[in-house]
């Protein structure tokens, strides 16, 4: 992460947030209305001993420093491959925070399904993980369990009092 102080004039050295992990991929930044904490969070790729996970740092001072990465949950990815059949999708998430500072992540996950739940194969369900102060996190939880086919590729937002969630389901 690099920042600015002065509306891009010039920037910060840059500092590396994802320690000890390889292969992350689609950081999302969001930022207390509270407080002013700034989160990042990231998508971990499985590699070598690493599990596929959802991580987060924090930073109480504008982003100058960050916390050590905190793994929020493992996730059994729903990643696809483009071929002729299907298009590239990556189990990727996305995060908000509301007017009380709560932060909210969202990804896909399989398991969570009430039909084809199986966790190597089954349906892909949007999960949600929530944290008061981003030390801890609720325990994952479908946010739409039925229906079949996979639901990926999650977007949300905090804005008029509300938490709006927006993804495909197929």
């Amino acid at each position: 992460l690099s920042r600015s102080t002065n509306c891009g004039q010039t920037w910060s050295t840059p500092i590396p947030l994802s320690t000890g992990s390889r292969l992350v991929q689609n950081p999302q930044i969001a930022v207390s209305p509270t407080d002013g904490a700034v989160y990042v969070s990231w998508r971990r790729f499985a590699y070598t001993s690493q599990d596929n996970a959802v991580m987060v740092v924090k930073s109480i001072n504008g982003g100058a420093l960050f916390s050590k990465p905190l793994r929020v949950s493992g996730l059994r990815s729903f990643d696809l491959n483009t071929s002729p059949t299907q298009f590239r999708s990556n189990g990727f998430q996305t995060m908000a925070i509301d007017a009380t500072g709560r932060v909210y992540l969202a990804w896909p996950d399989r398991g969570y399904a009430t039909v084809r739940s199986d966790a190597a194969t089954g349906d892909s369900r949007i999960i949600i993980s929530t944290s008061p102060t981003g030390a801890t996190w609720t325990v994952p939880r479908a946010i739409q369990a039925d229906g079949v086919g996979h639901q990926l590729m999650p977007a949300m937002a905090f804005h008029g009092g509300k938490l709006r969630v927006l993804y495909y389901d197929l």
